[in-house]
């Protein structure tokens, strides 16, 4: 009996851990479809045309020829490029691939927080970061914030 007892207890935490993990998809899976809702009819804003602008810079060679001009570092241009050229110089693609980024930084918040202030938490700020109306929004345009933040919570998560 206390055998049994004690596989009980083992099994408990994945039991709880399955139950997480199904709450984190669940909010993943929403999050998805709120950023994809309508992607491909949203008008370009000025910073997603310099965004293209210099992504298509890269393809052709020239962007390092005009470095100082340049408010932003070329790393989120580099990042973007070969999705660009992938992707038959699609735009619904590259803002795919932020929404993607955007569903990372998500779940990087939940882990970090869960790690910090307990699974309920992490829940619940990844819950708020999913429905958030900036992260929607920035999570939608070709621009660096998303992957900013998820440079950054990948870093916090490394030092943690």
């Amino acid at each position: 009996m206390p055998k049994a007892l004690l596989m009980a207890d083992c099994l408990l935490p994945m039991r709880h851990m399955k139950r997480a993990f199904f709450m984190l998809m669940l909010i993943l899976f929403v999050a998805l479809a709120l950023r994809v809702y309508h992607l491909d009819e949203r008008a370009y804003g000025t910073d997603e045309k310099w965004t293209l602008t210099f992504i298509k810079q890269i393809s052709e060679g020239t962007f390092f020829e005009h470095v100082g001009t340049h408010a932003h570092p070329p790393f989120f241009y580099a990042l973007l490029t070969p999705f660009w050229l992938v992707s038959g110089k699609s735009v619904f693609f590259l803002r795919l691939v932020i929404v993607f980024l955007g569903l990372v930084s998500i779940a990087l918040t939940f882990l970090l927080t869960s790690r910090l202030f307990g699974e309920k938490i992490g829940l619940l700020t990844s819950l708020l970061l999913a429905d958030s109306p900036f992260h929607r929004l920035y999570s939608q345009q070709l621009r660096p914030d998303i992957v900013l933040m998820c440079v950054l919570l990948i870093s916090r998560r490394l030092r943690v």
